[in-house]
């Protein structure tokens, strides 16, 4: 929810009333993070729902009325930027499988300095994720860069300013033994994950 997915309420003219729901869109390269919050909505929650094309993209969308009541028991905090629930704070693996849920709808990874590698995964949001990067810090151990940044653009001949923040953390031969398997497992983009899994495999000593 907190990369590519976002709530709305729906008002259903029949039963007289709003619905609140979820909507996730995507480009098609992204095809293998829907599949994986289908598999996630199936199995934790019982519930069956459609990937479908829309114009370029896909998109799922499905009402959630009745999982209000277990993302308030969770504390979800669904808003900009990601906030790492509770639940996940003293656990490193658990804090593992969230973050990459984070990376494959905000993140980026990449390698820097091929000669003595560094693998680099930054996530982009609106505003600083400055509990996220607090937590990163303290389970792996490394420098955690935050980077605001501004941007001016035009949209069919209209001035479009916006703001954003990055968050950039590497992994080295120095600190990737703190690294969590379940990032590594719970990633589920292609692309990133070959990435970070050559990474460890070629510099795991």
């Amino acid at each position: 929810m907190q990369a590519d997915g976002y709530f709305h309420n729906f008002f259903d003219k029949h039963k007289n009333r709003i619905i609140p729901r979820i909507k996730f869109c995507v480009a098609e390269s992204s095809n293998e993070m829907l599949k994986k919050i289908k598999q996630i909505l199936k199995t934790e929650f019982n519930k069956d729902v459609t990937i479908f094309a829309y114009r370029n993209s896909l998109r799922l969308e499905t009402s959630v009325a009745k999982l209000i009541p277990s993302f308030n028991e969770l504390k979800l905090d669904f808003k900009d930027p990601p906030k790492p629930p509770e639940f996940v704070l003293n656990d490193k693996e658990l804090f593992g499988a969230y973050l990459a849920g984070v990376v494959d709808g905000d993140g980026n990874i990449c390698i820097k300095r091929p000669k003595y590698p560094q693998c680099r995964i930054k996530i982009t949001s609106g505003t600083p994720q400055y509990r996220l990067a607090e937590t990163i810090k303290r389970f792996f151990n490394c420098y955690v860069g935050l980077r605001k940044y501004k941007t001016v653009g035009y949209l069919n001949g209209r001035l479009i300013k916006g703001k954003g923040c990055d968050l950039e953390f590497y992994v080295s031969s120095k600190n990737m033994k703190k690294l969590p398997m379940s990032l590594l497992d719970y990633l589920c983009m292609p692309k990133k994950h070959a990435i970070l899994s050559t990474f460890l495999k070629q510099n795991s000593f």
